[in-house]
């Protein structure tokens, strides 16, 4: 079903299930913080495998994706000329 055929309560559900801040009350109760392996568009995977929506990275990440190859490529190659 696409995100425009959602009533509101789904679409609240789906954030909450997929938005790194949903989870903060968890994380803080049971100190158990996600460590991100991954990134691609805005999406982050942590090292159990759970994705999250990236909320918190700001217009860099969010306009610009995470894992963008685009950018990726040329800062390497720049890196390596300089390093």
């Amino acid at each position: 079903m696409a995100t425009t055929e959602l009533g509101v309560g789904e679409r609240w559900k789906a954030i909450e299930e997929n938005l790194w801040l949903a989870d903060m009350e968890e994380i803080l109760r049971t100190k158990h913080f996600p460590v991100y392996v991954e990134g691609h568009g805005i999406y982050l995977r942590d090292s159990e495998g759970k994705e999250y929506i990236d909320g918190t990275s700001g217009n860099w990440c969010i306009s610009l994706g995470h894992g963008n190859r685009k950018i990726s490529k040329p800062v390497i190659g720049f890196t390596c000329t300089i390093l």
